[in-house]
């Protein structure tokens, strides 16, 4: 970071257990002359007490110009940082991870990062899509994650049409969990991928509700889900 421009990327989350991290990423030009970038992971922090930005501040100051004798380089050369809006990261007033990083170093570009804006425009999409299929989406993936009894058996339908298809692959379901960016994609890709298992499985269970899931129009609508997913997802 002493030697070329770099800028860093912040997140955070929480682990099994409730425990708070702060991961960092690096982006650095590889050489004064060569122009060509690298990202590595720099850190990836435990947050002890609370995740204020104030907190956020002193772990990311004390990570990057921590070193009285690089400091003063590293400062010339950081770029910029980019974060989700979360209020310890960007805040109205000067209280953020983020506010108080360009307050100290008024230099630097402060970026909303990318991913996250891509997954609030995709939320805002869906909005308009009719309610009841993304309830067909969380149902489907709520009944097998819960139900081992259920899994097992939609798991014998997939191989028994293994069996008989040899291009057929019996993938599992995916859970659905809506803050994770590309698990909206993954469910939706996997449930029109075992759509015929799905609806066999529930034609067995004579659950007409959801068999009535699998209906040409709304198999339409999944696939509008699923393209305009992974457009705003590349």
């Amino acid at each position: 970071m002493e030697h070329t421009p770099f800028s860093v990327a912040v997140d955070e989350a929480n682990v099994k257990g409730g425990t708070p991290y702060l991961a960092v990423t690096l982006r650095y030009y590889e050489t004064e002359v060569a122009l060509s970038t690298k990202t590595k992971l720099l850190a990836l922090i435990e947050i002890q007490g609370s995740s204020t930005g104030e907190t956020l501040f002193k772990l990311m100051d004390d990570l990057i110009f921590s070193d009285s004798v690089s400091r003063d380089r590293r400062i010339l050369n950081f770029m910029g940082i980019a974060s989700d809006k979360a209020s310890n990261m960007i805040s109205g007033g000067n209280f953020g991870l983020t506010n108080r990083l360009k307050s100290k170093y008024s230099h630097i570009l402060v970026v909303h990062d990318l991913c996250h804006a891509f997954n609030l425009i995709l939320q805002d999409c869906f909005k308009s899509f009719p309610v009841e299929i993304k309830n067909i989406i969380e149902d489907i993936s709520a009944l097998f994650s819960r139900s081992p009894k259920g899994s097992a058996k939609l798991k014998a339908i997939m191989k028994a049409k293994a069996k008989k298809d040899p291009n057929y692959r019996p993938h599992t379901l995916k859970r659905y969990v809506k803050t994770r960016w590309t698990s909206f994609q993954d469910t939706v890709e996997r449930i029109l991928e075992q759509a015929a298992a799905l609806e066999e499985y529930f034609k067995n269970e004579n659950d007409t509700v959801r068999e009535g899931y699998f209906s040409s129009s709304n198999i339409t609508v999944l696939k509008l889900f699923q393209s305009l997913s992974k457009k705003l997802q590349k």
